[in-house]
């Protein structure tokens, strides 16, 4: 008994897997990627690159709008949508205000993943 093969699918066959890209990792070893990998991965990172930017807007616009409570505190930029929020407020009124509006903003695990606030110590100790 014989086997016979579909024929190649169009839409998949325009994805020529003759387009590669040779990428050398950080231990010398080189790998061969095909190139839509590559692309979508460069897609993910400036999708994450834009959340972040769209992220701190949303965080110094709060900062800016409440400048009085929060002028203490900074914005810490890391790669891609990484950053840090850190400082002290005055009061803990203040620090559940801006944890409500964080949470409000960025959703309930992003703020408690970026914020490193406390209040501030009035005793000097």
């Amino acid at each position: 008994m014989s086997e016979t093969t579909a024929p190649a699918d169009p839409v998949k066959s325009r994805r020529s897997w003759k387009s590669f890209v040779l990428i050398v990792t950080c231990t010398g070893i080189v790998v061969s990627v095909p190139v839509f990998v590559v692309g979508y991965a460069l897609g993910y990172v400036r999708a994450r690159g834009e959340r972040g930017d769209r992220d701190v807007r949303v965080v110094s616009e709060l900062i800016a709008k409440n400048g009085d409570q929060y002028s203490a505190l900074t914005i810490d930029r890391g790669p891609l949508d990484k950053f840090r929020l850190r400082g002290t407020v005055p009061t803990q009124e203040a620090l559940d205000h801006l944890n409500s509006e964080m949470i409000r903003s960025l959703g309930e695990y992003r703020a408690e993943d970026i914020m490193e606030v406390y209040v501030s110590d009035k005793d000097g100790g």
